[in-house]
Order: structure tokens, then C-alpha cells, then sequence
């Protein structure tokens, strides 16, 4: 299988180059400061490889790496490629959420000892991206919750498109406040230590998966 940094070499749009040097220059100067706020979350063994990609390069990366147009960074194993430009607010809390899978793979090894979901969660709260309608989720979860709880079991619920994802949000942000970033990071060191993500989830959080997405959900929402 050819790596992606050997992609980017042969279709020649990684940086820097003269016309996003500066643009390449700060995403490289944030990362040790973004490193430093997600090692809250997952132990910090090295900084990931970060790639600018150049603005007329997007598609043909995202169709590389089987990405919807939709996202604006994808992170592969212990790389992160970054998709937009300067212009971005939000690109610090993007590459934030990016750091936190590299980390995770680096940490472990693998992106394969979490489920999607959790590794999702977790990211969704670091990048600050976890604001959700909870009307729209309430009024989703009335007839579906039950599904739900077997999609996240199953670590399915990530299919489930926009509701999945919405979901996700809303477990990682009650997972963060409720918990704690130290929790996380326990529960990750407790993986690498040789539990599974389960025996871990319960050792640290004192409850299995499906009895903290209950609590989550009757907490949030009045619901048993």
C-alpha cells in the first residue's frame, strides 16, 4: 500500500512552497502549543507530521483518502493533512481535533483500540466543535434512543450521518464535563497498559458504555 506521504510527494502538494510559506509557517508554529492542550487528553509522545495542502490539491486529496467534500482535515495514522487556508477562524480548534486522533494513534499504536465513536467524542470536544440543538436532539432520540444505544455498542453510530454525529457531540461534551479531561486520559493510558477499551471504560468511569450513555441520557433529557 503506497503511504500518503509518498501521495502527496508524487502529486507534489505538500508545503512549504513559496505561495502558502506563511500560511505553513503558522499552522508549524501552533502545533507544539496545540500538542500541549491535547496531552490534557491523551499522553503526548511526539508531534504528528502536519501537511499544508495546496488549495487546488483539496479534491484530489479527499478523493485519495475516501473524505466527503465536506471536511476540512484528515488525519491518517500519525498524519494530519490540513484542507483550508488562513482565512479559517476556526482552524486552530480544527487542527486541535486533528491532533487529538494523531495522538491517539501514536500513543497506541493503532486508531483500532478505541471505537470510532469515543475517538470521535473525545475530538469533537478538544476542536470546541460540540454545540448541538438539544431540541432536535430530543425530539430524534424519543424514538430512536434505544437504536442509538445499540449503534454506539456496536460502534456503528457514526453511520448514522448527521444524527450520529450530533450525538456523538453531545456524549463527548457529557464524557469532558462530567468526567474530566483526566478520566480520558486515564482511560487511554489503561489501554495502552493492556486493557480493553471496555475493561478500561469501566475500571475509570465506574460504569460500562451502555449504563453511562443512559445516565447521559436521562441526565440531559429527563429520560429513562
Amino acid at each position: 500500500m503506497v503511504s500518503s506521504r509518498i501521495i502527496l510527494w508524487l502529486i507534489n502538494c505538500f508545503s512549504p512552497i513559496s505561495g502558502i510559506k506563511y500560511w505553513t509557517e503558522a499552522v508549524i508554529s501552533y502545533v507544539p502549543k496545540g500538542c500541549r492542550y491535547v496531552s490534557g487528553f491523551v499522553p503526548n509522545l511526539r508531534y504528528p507530521k502536519v501537511y499544508v495542502v495546496e488549495e487546488n490539491k483539496y479534491d484530489k486529496i479527499r478523493e485519495l483518502m475516501g473524505a466527503p467534500n465536506w471536511v476540512k482535515a484528515i488525519t491518517k495514522e500519525d498524519e494530519i493533512y490540513i484542507l483550508f487556508g488562513p482565512e479559517n477562524k476556526r482552524w486552530k480548534r480544527i487542527l486541535n481535533h486533528e491532533l487529538f486522533h494523531a495522538m491517539v494513534y501514536i500513543y497506541l499504536q493503532s486508531d483500532k483500540r478505541i471505537p470510532a465513536w469515543f475517538n470521535e467524542a473525545i475530538a469533537y470536544y478538544v476542536g470546541k466543535n460540540y454545540d448541538v440543538d438539544p431540541q432536535m436532539i430530543a425530539k430524534y432520540l424519543e424514538p430512536h434512543f434505544p437504536e442509538i444505544v445499540e449503534a454506539v455498542l456496536a460502534d456503528t453510530v457514526l453511520d448514522i450521518d448527521f444524527y450520529g454525529c450530533a450525538v456523538v457531540k453531545y456524549i463527548g461534551r457529557y464524557l469532558c464535563v462530567k468526567y474530566g479531561k483526566r478520566k480520558v486520559k486515564a482511560l487511554i493510558i489503561a489501554i495502552k497498559d493492556g486493557l480493553t477499551f471496555e475493561q478500561a471504560f469501566k475500571t475509570i468511569f465506574g460504569l460500562n458504555v451502555e449504563e453511562v450513555i443512559k445516565n447521559w441520557y436521562y441526565e440531559e433529557f429527563g429520560k429513562r
